[in-house]
């Protein structure tokens, strides 16, 4: 990151990987688990050493259940047969799909 960027003028922001229905899809894994703070400690570490200030960034949980933290991608996730573990509860917000 240094050869690019110098740490005087930027910083890394750092957020886990929202649980869409596309990153099942493709199989992605957050390297930062927002429930477990220890999670990004190694990584947040290795940028402090080369310099850089680090912002650990994890939203509120409850936008990960509602859909709210990918609104794009909402009508997928309503007509996914599959949806990751601990997000998208759209039926207990009573969120559905519109009939065409």
């Amino acid at each position: 990151m240094r050869k690019h960027f110098d740490p005087e003028r930027f910083l890394i922001k750092l957020t886990p990987l929202n649980p869409t229905v596309r990153s099942k899809e493709q199989s992605l894994a957050s390297a930062i688990n927002p429930h477990d703070n220890s999670s990004s400690e190694g990584l947040v570490k290795a940028f402090q050493d080369e310099g850089f200030e680090v912002v650990l960034s994890i939203g509120e949980l409850e936008e990960n259940r509602i859909g709210s933290n990918c609104g794009q991608y909402i009508q997928r996730a309503l007509h996914a047969r599959e949806r990751p573990r601990a997000s998208y509860d759209l039926e207990r917000y009573l969120v559905r799909a519109k009939n065409p």
